[in-house]
């Protein structure tokens, strides 16, 4: 019994000493990194983004108690690097041109546009550039840009007579409802042939149809590029959703 307990110990201390090793050489390959929360091994920092439901929070709690302006937060084997002030974020996209200037693989894009096949979330890659060309020739085409000049102008019609309603029953015109609606109805027209899913209002405004559909869009856009801890999980987990 005693001989087993020693050997776990020893085999305990062996995988920290080895452990203790490998995060030395790696630190010493990547230089000095800016200042951060004490991370665990292997999974770094991984237990307390998933411990904060909005990790922004204790990025700035943490950094504040730091007192620094730039941070660095290890979630596995990357390097996460927040930073506040915007000189030091001006050097960075000066020196990271390059990196910045392509689209982020994440999760959210990958599900979206069915494993990056459409131009706006794909990389630079060959599936980019076809998708590109694509849209250069077919769609916003000169000749294509002419062939939709009377449904853009069925639709200014459209946005001239809502006002002109809202006017006359003395309400108030909400400015980002009617720029929103305008280009959403534009492109049902393009796509779909018509300007509403149901019936639409008598006054030309939005029904509770194109209203939901709008407002799911920006839900949707507004949590696309979010943080998301699944894009830092390894390729067999990187399908769960441990955001909820």
């Amino acid at each position: 019994m005693p001989t087993t307990i020693v050997s776990l110990v020893v085999t305990i201390l062996s995988i920290l000493g080895v452990l203790k090793l490998y995060r030395s050489v790696t630190n010493r390959n990547l230089g000095a990194l800016p200042p951060g929360p004490a991370s665990w091994p292997l999974i770094g920092n991984l237990p307390e983004v998933l411990l904060y439901k909005l990790s922004f929070r204790w990025v700035h709690r943490f950094m504040k108690e730091m007192k620094t302006d730039i941070a660095c937060i290890r979630v596995r084997n990357t390097h996460i690097i927040p930073v506040l002030c915007p000189e030091i974020a001006r050097q960075i996209y000066k020196k990271k041109d390059a990196i910045f200037s392509a689209r982020p693989l994440t999760l959210g894009t990958q599900e979206t546009s069915g494993g990056y096949l459409t131009p706006i979330f794909a990389p630079n890659n060959e599936q980019w550039k076809k998708m590109r060309k694509m849209l250069i020739s077919e769609v916003v085409s000169p000749a294509r840009v002419k062939w939709l000049h009377d449904k853009r102008a069925e639709e200014g019609d459209n946005l001239v007579l809502y006002v002109q309603n809202q006017y006359k029953a003395n309400k108030s015109v909400n400015l980002r409802l009617v720029t929103r609606h305008y280009s959403a109805n534009m492109s049902r027209r393009m796509f779909l042939g018509r300007m509403n899913f149901g019936k639409g209002m008598p006054d030309g405004g939005p029904g509770p149809e194109e209203v939901e559909h709008m407002e799911a869009i920006f839900v949707f856009i507004k949590h696309l590029f979010g943080f998301c801890i699944s894009d830092y999980l390894p390729p067999f987990l990187a399908g769960l959703d441990l955001d909820g």
